[in-house]
């Protein structure tokens, strides 16, 4: 369901000029000014390639983004025992639909002490999920592989930009460790879907 409620909140406008001139600054910059010191190369490069490949989501339109979704702010109805309503949209704003499509990463594991764990439920609660956004795309978006493939760079691209949020772009090195671990869980998990 939720996946669903994500793709539903695609606006019909081009988001070719907000990732142009927000999107990919705002990964130079975390570029630039995150990684200083030279640790942490391989998250440096992947960044570096999401950076290199954001112009690919411009065939994502805009979409109204929940910045913080989690399960705090997912209210549940409790005799269909679905999704009443999302909370919580004072972050909102407008970026390449599927940016917050992270939230995936979040809800379907377990953080114990910064840690994630996988569960017996990540990986069907992903296939929902996945199966949810997709099938509620805009119907000219339907079926094309350019589309899934940008979904999933724009999803690692919003993790990004939420981990490092403006104001919080030193981040300690467990965070900096557990990003690369979500952004390779995104492709090792992901990836397959969108074959």
């Amino acid at each position: 369901q939720l996946g669903g409620m994500l793709a539903r909140c695609a606006i019909n406008e081009d988001s070719s000029a907000m990732i142009d001139s927000y999107v990919i600054p705002r990964l130079r910059y975390i570029l630039d000014h995150s990684f200083v010191d030279g640790t942490h190369p391989q998250l440096r490069a992947r960044i570096e390639d999401l950076a290199n490949q954001a112009t690919a989501t411009h065939v994502l339109p805009l979409a109204v983004i929940h910045e913080d979704v989690n399960s705090m702010n997912i209210i549940l109805d409790d005799e269909s025992n679905g999704i009443a309503a999302l909370i919580d949209w004072e972050a909102a704003s407008l970026l390449p639909l599927g940016s917050n499509a992270w939230c995936i990463r979040f809800l379907a594991t377990v953080n114990r002490n910064r840690i994630d764990y996988e569960t017996d439920d990540t990986l069907p609660m992903t296939r929902g999920f996945w199966t949810g956004l997709v099938d509620n795309l805009p119907l000219h978006l339907r079926g094309r592989k350019d589309v899934l493939e940008a979904l999933l760079s724009a999803m690692q691209i919003g993790l990004v930009m939420f981990i490092f949020w403006p104001g919080y772009d030193v981040i300690d090195n467990a965070d900096m460790e557990q990003s690369l671990k979500r952004l390779n869980w995104f492709e090792d998990t992901l990836r397959p879907m969108v074959q």
